[in-house]
């Protein structure tokens, strides 16, 4: 039986073509090579796998982040969107190691197609704050604008954050200006929160009929719970929360107050109204 099998040192047999040149068979010499290699291949799997996971959370992350920076509102939000590229790494990781180790035999297709996704969408929404930075104002005194406007008195101090339509090369126009506006006098706030329960040139709901005189965009504010004040005024007649009694094209403000929170919404915007 000598022709397929040679006896070892120890007794033991093992095929001839199994030995190497110092005469140590292969198995004994994969075995260490196959268990790190087993421990690592877990590893990789498991980072892999975490790394699809997190990116799906990525848009979600840099939005917390920017709530907590942003302090004047939704537009606020939207010059701070470049926050959005400091999630880049991770997707990105994904879609790079997904690439090398399917080469390698894993199976990380998801992980080059969760990267490519999210990676494409942070570059686009972190893009807004470039994009819309020629329409975007802090100005505060266009609160001042809109109180000698609506002839009620508005805090003196607060942070503002106005998008105006108007101007740059936006076509597309939901209002002419929309703006986000914190109070920060907490005495003001006191006594404008007064002046206001008292006056009856706000209101705390609107019938269907009166809003629709809003545009799209603020049409759900008057019944969501967000807000708690109202008042729809008519520029060109000086009229209100009412409708108008003819046809015509109107200039109008709307504003929402967040009583608790000391926060409003203004808008400008003109109306073509069929009584």
């Amino acid at each position: 039986m000598q022709d397929n099998k040679m006896n070892n040192e120890n007794g033991g047999y093992q095929p001839a073509n199994y030995q190497t040149n110092n005469q140590m068979p292969f198995p004994q010499q994969w075995q260490g090579n196959v268990t790190v290699f087993n421990k690592n291949a877990g590893v990789i799997r498991l980072i892999l796998l975490a790394l699809f996971i997190v990116s799906f959370f990525t848009i979600h992350f840099a939005m917390m982040l920017m709530t907590v920076i942003s302090d004047s509102g939704d537009f606020s939000s939207i010059k701070n969107s470049w926050l959005l590229y400091l999630m880049l790494p991770i997707p990105l990781t994904s879609l790079v190691m997904g690439i090398i180790y399917k080469r390698k035999g894993f199976k990380s297709t998801k992980n080059i197609v969760v990267g490519i996704i999210f990676t494409v969408l942070l570059l686009i929404y972190g893009s807004f704050g470039f994009v819309f930075n020629n329409v975007s104002l802090d100005d505060y005194s266009y609160v001042t604008k809109i109180e000698t406007e609506i002839s009620f008195d508005l805090p003196n101090e607060g942070k503002i954050s106005t998008m105006n339509w108007t101007s740059g090369t936006q076509t597309s126009v939901i209002a002419d200006t929309m703006s986000d506006v914190m109070f920060t006098n907490e005495e003001e706030i006191l006594k404008f929160n007064i002046e206001i329960s008292e006056s009856n040139l706000w209101v705390t709901s609107m019938k269907t009929t009166l809003t629709s005189l809003l545009p799209l965009t603020y049409s759900s504010y008057p019944t969501s719970d967000i807000y708690d004040y109202f008042m729809i005024y008519n520029i060109d007649l000086k009229t209100y929360n009412i409708l108008p009694k003819y046809s015509g094209t109107y200039r109008y403000v709307f504003i929402a107050y967040n009583i608790s929170e000391g926060t409003m919404k203004i808008g400008e915007y003109s109306l073509d109204f069929q009584a």
